[in-house]
C-alpha cells in the first residue's frame, strides 16, 4: 500500500499546501480520501491515471474537503466518460449539490455517488474502508483503510480534545494514523498520542499560524515516530 498526501493544508490553501487530498494505491488501483483541491487536475499533475481511480471518499462536505469533486464530476460527465469511480459522500444534500452543479454545466450523466454512514463503506479486492463518526459537525467522519494486511486511520476533522478518536486506535494495532491538526493543540493531547497503538503518526491538515509551532513543542513528548505532513509526501507500508 502506497499513500501520497497531495493536499495538507487547513481550511484555506497556502502557497506551499493545497487543501485536503490523499491518494492510496494498491495493486495499481487508486483510492482518494477527500477532494479539497481540483481533483482531476492534481491527480494528472502527480502522474495518476484517472481511469484507475476506483473510489473517492469524502470525510465531510466542507469545501476544503469536498469542493474538488465539482471539477471531477464535470469532467467525467463528458470528456472522461471512461472514468467510473464509486464516490462516497456523507450527506444527501452533498450528493444533490454535486449532481446539480454537473447538471448546471449541461454535462450531467449518471454518476455512481452513494451516501454513507458510520460503519462499513466499501470493499473490493484491494481495500476495505470503514467510517467512524467524529464530533467536528453533524455528518463528519474518519476512515479506517485496510489493505494488504495493514491498517491506516485517516482522522478527518475532529474535536479540539480529540475525544472523538475511535476506541480502536487505543486497543488495536495500526501501522499509521494520519491525524488532523487544524482543530487541536498537539502538546495538550500528547498523552493521547502516546496511548495509540500505532507504529507512526503523521500530522496533517496544517494551520501555519499554530500547527507547526505546536508540532515542534509536542514532538519531544511523543513516544513513537511523529512527522509533519507536506504536499507530495509519500508513505509506503
Amino acid at each position: 500500500m502506497k499513500i501520497k498526501l497531495l493536499g495538507t493544508s487547513h481550511g484555506f490553501p497556502e502557497k506551499d499546501r493545497f487543501c485536503s487530498c490523499n491518494v492510496i494505491t494498491v495493486n495499481g488501483s487508486h483510492y482518494v480520501i477527500d477532494a479539497g483541491v481540483s481533483l482531476f487536475s492534481i491527480l494528472l499533475h502527480n502522474g495518476y491515471n484517472c481511469e484507475d481511480v476506483k473510489g473517492i471518499f469524502i470525510t465531510h462536505m466542507h469545501g476544503d474537503h469536498a469542493s474538488g469533486l465539482v471539477e471531477f464530476v464535470d469532467l467525467m460527465s463528458w470528456g472522461k466518460r471512461c472514468v467510473k469511480p464509486e464516490i462516497f459522500v456523507p450527506t444527501v444534500a452533498g450528493k444533490l449539490a454535486i449532481q446539480m452543479l454537473a447538471e448546471a454545466m449541461d454535462h450531467a450523466r449518471e454518476i455512481e455517488m452513494k451516501v454513507y454512514t458510520e460503519g462499513a463503506v466499501f470493499e473490493d479486492e484491494n481495500i476495505r474502508v470503514t467510517a467512524f463518526r467524529t464530533g467536528h459537525g453533524e455528518a463528519t467522519f474518519g476512515f479506517l483503510v485496510e489493505a494488504e494486511g495493514k491498517k491506516v486511520y485517516f482522522t478527518g476533522d475532529m474535536k479540539k480534545d480529540i475525544s472523538d478518536m475511535p476506541e480502536f486506535v487505543y486497543n488495536e494495532k495500526t501501522e499509521l494514523i494520519i491525524c488532523e491538526s487544524a482543530h487541536n493543540c498537539m502538546p495538550k493531547i500528547a498523552d493521547k498520542f502516546n496511548n495509540m497503538k500505532t507504529d507512526r503518526i503523521v500530522i496533517n491538515h496544517i494551520a501555519p499560524k499554530h500547527s507547526i509551532a505546536e508540532f515542534k513543542e509536542a514532538k519531544p513528548l511523543i513516544n513513537k515516530p511523529f512527522d509533519l505532513a507536506f504536499d507530495g509526501m509519500e508513505i509506503e507500508l
